[in-house]
């Protein structure tokens, strides 16, 4: 008889207990998201030095932007198309369980590709848009950067306005850029 006690008790304090518990799935997420942006950087990290480098050397042609710009906006909608997916399968409160750190993790790490991109892209964006094949891929980057910082801040509420605060003094360049309205918008509302 007391064991039977002892055994309902434990079993009822164990199913409060298991589900009270966070998903596993709920505690990846800013992993995961840490590691597309990591894997984005690591593609800008790698590509702009090489934009930077064939802009020093030679004319900007489209032989040699076209390549290096088509790079850069594969590895946005990649990254795009990855934070999307995991919006699919988050759990509705992973927002909430990654820290303050880790959410200057991720906004560190959206800061730096975005200043590494306008800081290489700024002085030659005159030369890239008289390119016909460079000037519309650049005007495809807008939209899937939208996509990216818009999914980024609905996994992890937050993470923009730390992004807006990083990203001030370049607003005025992303806008020679033609990045500026979107991310003014998405930057500078909140």
């Amino acid at each position: 008889m007391f064991f039977t006690r002892f055994a309902a008790a434990f079993t009822l304090g164990s199913a409060l207990f298991a589900a009270a518990a966070p998903t596993p799935r709920a505690l990846d997420v800013g992993s995961e998201v840490t590691s597309i942006l990591g894997d984005l950087q690591g593609v800008t990290n790698a590509v702009l030095p090489e934009i930077c480098s064939s802009s020093a050397l030679t004319e900007i042609t489209e032989e040699t932007a076209l390549p290096l710009v088509q790079k850069l906006a594969d590895a946005l909608t990649t990254a795009s198309s990855s934070l999307t997916g995991l919006t699919s399968s988050a759990n509705s409160t992973a927002g909430g369980l990654l820290g303050r750190d880790g959410k200057e993790e991720v906004a560190q790490l959206l800061n730096t590709v975005i200043s590494d991109a306008t800081n290489t892209l700024n002085p030659i964006v005159g030369e890239l848009q008289k390119i016909p094949a460079v000037k519309e891929l650049l005007t495809t980057l807008s939209p899937v950067l939208n996509t990216v910082l818009s999914t980024v801040d609905s996994l992890l509420p937050g993470v923009l306005s730390l992004v807006s605060g990083l990203l001030g003094p370049v607003l005025d360049v992303l806008k020679g850029l033609g990045l500026g309205n979107l991310l003014g918008g998405l930057l500078g509302g909140l």
